[in-house]
């Protein structure tokens, strides 16, 4: 459990430096540094793979990674990465405010949902999931939403964001992706 807490403590330290980085360099500078970080990512994630010593590197991935992903180092880190980069050229452009709604949906909904599901769920649903992390990640995504958009709206996107955890697609992926669809649909 406690490496499932350092886990999503990353996850969490993610997705406000990238919610940060979109936020204050532009869409065409900020995707740039994404696809810099993504691709220095999968160099380092390469270069471990290899055994090649990156100590930092070896360090989180040694405090943080789940036993299936050794074979692909920082598996989880580059699909969180490669989810708000792919969100973001998808929705910036066209909608920047859906595009932040997604990156909080994944960073405050999934990370919550898993430390509480894993937790206190009891409640089995499909994919290893829990209703109460379900609710968990829904309550977290929807506060974090209501920030920016108002309470209904906000609620709509974190429901849906939630619900795509469930689809047999990686949730870094389906996450950022249909809450921001939602938000751009609603907005």
């Amino acid at each position: 459990m406690k490496q499932e807490y350092a886990r999503q403590a990353i996850h969490l330290m993610l997705g406000a430096i990238y919610f940060c980085i979109l936020f204050f360099l532009g869409t065409e500078q900020g995707i740039a540094a994404l696809i810099i970080i993504f691709g220095l990512g999968s160099l380092a994630s390469y270069l471990i793979a290899r055994k090649k010593r990156i100590p930092f590197a070896k360090n989180i991935l040694e405090m943080a990674e789940r036993e299936n992903e050794s074979h692909l180092p920082g598996k989880a880190g580059l699909a969180f990465t490669l989810g708000v980069l792919i969100t973001a050229i998808i929705f910036l452009p066209v909608n920047r405010m859906a595009a932040f709604g997604g990156i909080i949906t994944l960073t405050l909904g999934d990370a919550l949902s898993t430390i509480i599901g894993m937790k206190f769920g009891k409640t089995k649903t499909a994919h290893n999931k829990t209703l109460e992390g379900t609710m968990a990640g829904t309550i977290a995504a929807t506060l974090g939403l209501a920030v920016l958009f108002p309470l209904p709206i906000a609620l709509a996107a974190a429901i849906t964001g939630m619900l795509a955890e469930y689809l047999p697609i990686n949730d870094n992926y389906t996450i950022p992706l249909a809450s921001a669809a939602a938000l751009a649909l609603l907005l």
